[in-house]
């Protein structure tokens, strides 16, 4: 009812950090609307040069991601 849309996607770790980083680019810098992934926490410092903003991030098990493996 709300309109709202489910996806699922398989990606690798840095994929991951990369699509991340990347809400604090481009056209939607100055107002940025924050990904919410289901079973990733993740921390940011916007004070940080693009591409390097994402300071850490945690997979569901709370492990740190592994740029190579691949998350569904």
């Amino acid at each position: 009812p709300f309109g709202n849309t489910v996806m699922r996607l398989t990606m690798t770790g840095e994929q991951i950090l990369r699509l991340l980083d990347q809400q604090w680019s481009g056209p939607n810098a100055a107002n940025p609307q924050f990904l919410r992934p289901s079973g990733l926490r993740y921390a940011y410092d916007l004070r940080r040069p693009p591409g390097q903003r994402v300071v850490e991030a945690f997979d569901s098990s709370g492990a740190p991601l592994d740029p190579a493996r691949r998350y569904t």
